[in-house]
């Protein structure tokens, strides 16, 4: 089970990798991939993102940046630090 994971992770950032677009692709209620990773607090996917230049600073329908949506303290604290390099 941990090999397929391995290798869906894999084949998801050769995906971003070839295909930009879908990094900032906005979903339900304008989420992008970033607000979505931020909202199930997935670190390694919001590191993922953000190491393919993923755009932190596009804002939902409500107005919210991705870290406004964090569910837990690391993926905020992990959010905030990008800004604050930014």
């Amino acid at each position: 089970m941990l090999l397929w994971k391995a290798i869906f992770q894999v084949f998801i950032l050769y995906n971003l990798y070839l295909f930009p677009i879908l990094l900032n692709l906005p979903g339900i209620d304008d989420n992008t991939p970033l607000h979505y990773a931020a909202i199930y607090g997935q670190p390694k996917a919001i590191n993922a993102l953000i190491n393919c230049w993923a755009n932190i600073s596009l804002c939902n329908k409500n107005g919210q940046l991705p870290y406004h949506v964090a569910k837990n303290p690391e993926t905020f604290d992990l959010l905030i630090n990008t800004y604050n390099i930014n």
